[in-house]
């Protein structure tokens, strides 16, 4: 999903369309689903229907969540670490467009909620639901189709509509946000996870239970 967000900060930043970022943005979860790889926000939707038919207990897949969690911090501060290296040649190009987006959607997505108090902390968990109403969405989707076209084809749709209307998603603030950080942005390890993450983190218990 990191991957995916810098290709789609790249595309806004070279055609200064936002949409024509969000058009892209869905490669990410494309490659995630056909790889068979894992999305926690993905795998809302599908664990629990496993847990309610007593196929799988809560213990394994809280254990499920957790350790994708895990991956998905350790694998957005590794690629946060690499991007930053191949685009600012180790920081000797200052103004790349992307960089700054990224610093700019770090603090928007954290002090941007903080500076309106408890309106922000309902605004980023209305845009939180929202956007995992539609990865899960389109987790679900996958399945319609037997044919790859068909999988991406029915999987683009959600990923899109929750990316073109800037909903939070948990693991892409994963990325951006803790990126922004090592780039620069005004933004404190209790500012992203007070005014981002936790707000997820308590959508998500409300979700499963």
């Amino acid at each position: 999903m990191a991957f995916a967000t810098t290709l789609a900060f790249t595309a806004t930043a070279q055609t200064k369309l936002g949409l024509v970022g969000a058009l892209v943005f869905p490669v990410g979860f494309v490659m995630i689903v056909l790889l068979g790889l894992e999305l926690v926000t993905g795998t809302f939707a599908l664990i629990p229907l496993s847990v309610f038919e007593k196929r799988v207990t809560v213990r394994r897949m809280l254990n499920n969540f957790f350790w994708v969690i895990v991956g998905h911090i350790i694998g957005s501060l590794a690629y946060a670490a690499i991007f930053y290296a191949a685009v600012t040649n180790f920081g000797h190009v200052t103004d790349n467009a992307v960089i700054q987006t990224i610093i700019k959607a770090a603090e928007t997505k954290t002090n941007g909620y903080a500076s309106i108090g408890f309106d922000g902390m309902v605004a980023v968990f209305a845009k939180a639901v929202l956007c995992n109403w539609m990865v899960t969405l389109g987790a679900v989707m996958a399945m319609t189709s037997h044919s790859t076209a068909g999988k991406i084809a029915a999987m683009w749709l959600p990923v899109f509509t929750f990316f073109a209307q800037g909903f939070e998603h948990a693991v892409v603030n994963l990325f951006v946000i803790p990126a922004g950080m090592m780039y620069g942005a005004n933004v404190t390890f209790g500012g992203w996870w007070l005014w981002n993450q936790i707000l997820w983190c308590y959508k998500m218990s409300r979700q499963l239970f």
